[in-house]
């Protein structure tokens, strides 16, 4: 919101900070030597904020536009809302939720630093529907709660302490969600489903699932939202994809993007 790649890119050298361009996102820099982030000047004013590539292209699946009406599920600490907020270039509106107040606060304080001022954050817990919200969004995005098993690279203690049971009660939650929210969504408007696994059973199957038993959704071309590097990587039906660290450098990513016929 706050720069552009041109003049970050000279801002982060005169602080000391070698990047290199993003494997698949246009937005992405990778550091690749750099003082404390959070000594920057250039990230205390709001010109960039650190997430993986993949969470990058998960936000650039939306589809966003401005003066969409956004609705960002399970949201902390704001990455994905925030890239939202710039690809809107600050008009329309997105609501922000989490169950945790302690990580809404995180979602404030990314959306202030990097003024982000279309957001809105509420403490809610998405399980929970709330019918005044049905068909009042053009576009939901759910990142939702699961194993983590796409970022094993990052965090190897997942292997350790995560057990089978621990996924199979995220599939009744993950599940649990994409139904409620998807009322959410205004006939015509569209849903994206992602979370950081590489299990089929969190990712494919869930949707899979949901699409039976909700015949007003389909599955929506995620193609002219992807970067081009990434087209070879999709197959049928592509709506949705899976990013892989051996392949495509990324954490382990699901995304599917849905569309909504008719309420």
């Amino acid at each position: 919101l706050l720069t552009n790649k041109e003049e970050l890119l000279k801002q982060l050298s005169t602080e000391g900070v070698n990047t290199i361009p993003g494997r698949l996102a246009q937005e992405a820099l990778y550091i690749l030597d750099s003082p404390p982030i959070n000594q920057l000047k250039s990230f205390n004013d709001g010109l960039f904020t650190p997430q993986d590539e993949s969470s990058i292209i998960a936000s650039l699946a939306v589809g966003v536009k401005g003066n969409d009406q956004v609705l960002d599920v399970a949201a902390a600490p704001g990455g994905k809302t925030t890239h939202m907020a710039s690809l809107m270039k600050n008009q329309g509106k997105i609501v922000a939720w989490d169950i945790h107040p302690h990580r809404v606060k995180l979602i404030e304080q990314n959306s202030q630093r990097l003024k982000a001022t279309i957001v809105v954050t509420q403490v809610r817990d998405a399980q929970i529907p709330d019918e005044d919200m049905f068909n009042k969004f053009d576009k939901v995005m759910i990142d939702a709660p699961c194993s983590g098993l796409g970022v094993i690279r990052r965090k190897p203690d997942i292997k350790w302490f995560k057990k089978r049971e621990d996924i199979l009660s995220l599939k009744i939650k993950q599940a649990r969600i994409l139904e409620v929210c998807s009322k959410y969504v205004k006939p015509g408007g569209f849903l994206v489903y992602s979370t950081c696994s590489i299990d089929p059973e969190e990712n494919q199957k869930i949707v899979d699932d949901f699409l039976e038993k909700n015949k007003h959704f389909i599955y929506d071309d995620l193609r002219p939202y992807m970067p081009e590097k990434l087209h070879e990587s999709f197959k049928r039906p592509y709506g949705q994809i899976t990013l892989y660290p051996h392949i495509h450098g990324t954490d382990g990513f699901f995304i599917a993007r849905l569309k909504k016929t008719k309420s």
